[in-house]
């Protein structure tokens, strides 16, 4: 049986330096089990797989590798190459309105034995479309379920962000809900946060049905949101970092 749901609540951004800017908005992901992405066309004639609808998972849109089995690319990109049946594993996302999808961040989940040894935050960036996975494991533990994870920021994101930060995982997740906190840190200094806090519903007609009616085309608002704040951040004169690869 699957153990697919929907996740609703808020992001939130705050730049703290060097100037001042925060925005906070409601949102909705799909939780998806990835043993059993078969299983979403089974629940509301909206949702197709590698099909034109309104809700569409399409495989092009995930992981580095665009083709083959999710979970196997999956594991086997984090080092588990063998008995793939001991694992559950799990994907936080957006998925295609309309044809059209665009993730700042999707997470995949690992779980053994109820455990969880790894977390894939896979980012990308707009409007070059440049992706990067970051492999999440060994993590440090306050009394599960809240974990802690660190990594090197490799993707040039924001043009007015530079490439020297460390970035800090922050994590909650239960059956019922999701938190994720995420520090930039410069030189150990947080110069940014930002906040993932939804709480979890069933994966039903109904349920995804209603969530539809309160976010229509969501993927379409999020890039629209994130070219507003952006021209909000050049008039507030931040300053601008070119792309590092894009500039050369």
């Amino acid at each position: 049986m699957s153990e697919h749901k929907l996740f609703e609540g808020f992001v939130r951004h705050r730049r703290l330096e060097p100037k001042l800017h925060e925005f906070c908005y409601p949102i909705f992901q799909f939780y998806i089990d990835l043993d059993n992405i078969s299983e979403l066309t089974s629940i509301s004639p909206l949702l197709s797989i590698e099909k034109f609808n309104y809700i569409t998972f399409y495989r092009k849109n995930y992981f580095r590798y665009p083709e083959g089995d999710l979970k196997k690319s999956l594991l086997e990109y984090v080092g588990i190459q063998n008995n793939h049946c001991d694992y559950k594993a799990y994907l936080l996302t957006n998925l295609s309105f309309a044809g059209y999808c665009f993730n700042p961040i999707s997470l995949y989940f690992i779980y053994k034995n109820q455990d969880l040894t790894a977390m894939v935050a896979e980012v990308t960036n707009t409007p070059w479309h440049d992706r990067h996975l970051y492999v999440l494991d060994n993590p440090i533990k306050y009394a599960p379920p809240m974990y802690q994870f660190n990594a090197k920021k490799k993707l040039h994101v924001s043009p007015f962000m530079s490439m020297n930060y460390n970035y800090e995982f922050n994590l909650k997740l239960n059956n019922e809900e999701i938190i994720l906190y995420i520090r930039n840190l410069q030189d150990g200094k947080e110069t940014f946060n930002a906040t993932l806090n939804m709480k979890s519903k069933s994966l039903t007609k109904k349920n995804l049905h209603c969530i539809l009616r309160q976010y229509p085309f969501l993927t379409h608002k999020i890039t629209t949101l994130i070219h507003w704040h952006a021209l909000k951040l050049w008039f507030k004169g931040m300053p601008f970092h070119p792309h590092p690869k894009k500039n050369k």
